[in-house]
């Protein structure tokens, strides 16, 4: 796969019946729970799951979001959500990217931030 960023950490996914929409599609905000997902596992592989926030009694807090949604998934379609941090400013504020492609032609259907 073609990332925009080296070093992804990726997971991946099938569309299932339940993502699908009245269009016949996987909805919008399927695409943001899936970025969702990919942040989790980032964090988790990083040694930081929901225990560990919890001990730290601190959290990242998502204070803007941009979606760019480019293509349509539709039922079975397997596509993989890659993540990263492409921005830090060494305190407190980081830029979570993501960009979502599909396994069957390598197209690129969402590129988001955090």
């Amino acid at each position: 796969m073609s990332w925009d960023y080296e070093n992804p950490c990726i997971i991946e996914l099938i569309a299932e019946q339940e993502h699908i929409d009245g269009l016949n599609h996987v909805n919008n905000a399927v695409y943001v729970n899936w970025c969702e997902e990919a942040a989790w596992s980032h964090s988790v592989s990083l040694g930081f799951g929901l225990e560990e926030f919890q001990e730290l009694d601190c959290a990242f807090a998502i204070r803007r979001s941009e979606y760019d949604y480019l293509l349509p998934t539709t039922l079975g379609e397997a596509v993989q959500v890659a993540t990263w941090i492409t921005e830090c400013d060494g305190r407190f504020s980081t830029v979570r990217s993501f960009q979502m492609i599909r396994l069957s032609d390598g197209a690129v259907l969402l590129r988001a931030k955090w």
